[in-house]
């Protein structure tokens, strides 16, 4: 995990070339699938994303922790 908000359940991860053989393609689906299933949503940006479009990048972030926050307040399941 390169983020975490625990209270929101939310994990952040960011994709470097490394992430783009078969096996570790696998893998990273595999955490996601495990995470997904104990509650957490996965956001999963590229390298390239992040350098290039950190604006962007970060309002996605915000506008999920912000729904996500919203949903907790209300009691809603997430």
């Amino acid at each position: 995990m390169d983020l975490l908000w625990s209270a929101e359940r939310c994990v952040v991860e960011i994709d470097g070339p490394e992430h783009r053989s078969a096996v570790r393609f696998a893998a990273d689906r595999q955490r996601d699938v495990r995470l997904q299933l104990d509650g957490y949503a996965v956001l999963r940006f590229t390298n390239a994303q992040v350098l290039h479009d950190v604006r962007v990048v970060a309002a996605q972030i915000e506008r999920f922790l912000l729904g996500r926050r919203r949903s907790i307040l209300e009691g809603q399941p997430r």
